[in-house]
């Protein structure tokens, strides 16, 4: 892609909590950016290891680095305070344990250059050890939609644009009414598809140019607990916003919370009322949505099978399911 003449300062908002293992590699990838003017804001959220001395390090070292040392308040309060602090004209996120190709800022800028974009995407490798990480050799699809195709396409989970905040850059007049939910997990859900929903156009590209690193403490990966009944209580706020403000949309809003529904009912296995609630609810949206759902040709395979399986009955969708993961974590 043609290099533009003009670079606005970019600012790259980094929430640390107990990340001094993963911390340097993540620092030292933002600041061999062949992008340029930067600013970096480490937000060390509580840390109790030895992050917030590391980030101070850096933080002398690198006149570019903005250090925030703040009591405990979670992903998005992090996230906040750096939006709070920065200067640019344009924010990316990344998150304390991840990293980034040393071209990702002039990717993502780029690509907005071009287009007039409110939104940069790109593609994400996911890893353990950076080393790991293979030389890109697959197919790039890259283009530009608008605010309101990307949202879809990120509701109905078809890989790029996703609702992930990290793999993207933001113009950050977006950012004026929005902010990330604090105390909520899901937080990337919560948020991002109210951007896509204030933008005009999305540019995206496949390319990988963000390093996600997976690991046992992942949200996603880590066993189901009563704050992970907060992922139905976010899919039902964006289908209620959804159907409010961007009706064209909504088939894609309903399977985001029928994706969300089938996970609260085979994975929440508590025996709390409070895990009943929630399991009566979700299988309630199954029954209530799943003609709607099937006659969607857009939503993804497993959510069409598992619709089909839920005429059975809940007990046999479970142990269809449960039979099919035995074995797996």
């Amino acid at each position: 892609m043609e290099k533009p003449a003009f670079n606005p300062l970019i600012s790259v908002i980094i929430p640390v909590y107990n990340g001094e293992s993963y911390l340097r590699q993540c620092i030292e990838s933002i600041q061999g950016q062949t992008y340029a003017p930067l600013e970096i804001i480490l937000v060390d959220d509580g840390s109790t290891d030895g992050s917030g001395k590391l980030c101070d390090e850096y933080g002398n070292a690198d006149s570019r680095i903005q250090v925030i040392h703040q009591n405990n308040q979670g992903l998005s309060g992090a996230r906040n305070r750096g939006l709070r602090q920065c200067s640019g004209e344009y924010i990316a996120f990344v998150d304390g344990d991840d990293a980034v190709s040393e071209d990702y800022l002039e990717f993502l800028w780029t690509q907005i250059h071009l287009t007039g974009a409110d939104i940069s995407c790109c593609g994400f490798h996911r890893f353990h050890r950076l080393f790991e990480i293979p030389p890109w050799q697959g197919k790039t699809r890259s283009g530009i939609l608008s605010g309101e195709e990307a949202l879809r396409l990120a509701l109905y989970q078809k890989d790029i644009p996703d609702y992930s905040a990290w793999n993207k850059l933001f113009k950050r007049d977006l950012f004026t009414t929005i902010q990330f939910p604090e105390g909520h997990l899901f937080e990337d859900l919560g948020t991002v598809i109210y951007l896509m929903h204030r933008s005009s156009k999305v540019a995206y590209s496949t390319v990988p140019k963000y390093y996600y690193r997976q690991h046992s403490e992942s949200i996603l990966r880590s066993s189901f607990s009563e704050k992970k009944l907060e992922l139905l209580d976010t899919a039902e706020e964006i289908l209620n916003f959804i159907q409010q403000k961007n009706p064209n949309a909504e088939k894609a809003a309903i399977n985001t919370l029928i994706s969300a529904s089938f996970t609260i009912v085979l994975k929440a296995t508590g025996s709390s009322s409070l895990y009943e609630e929630y399991r009566k609810r979700a299988w309630s949206h199954i029954k209530h949505f799943r003609w709607i759902s099937l006659g969607d040709f857009r939503i993804r395979w497993r959510n069409r099978a598992a619709l089909l399986l839920s005429f059975l009955g809940e007990t046999i969708l479970m142990r269809i399911w449960n039979w099919g993961h035995r074995g797996h974590t």
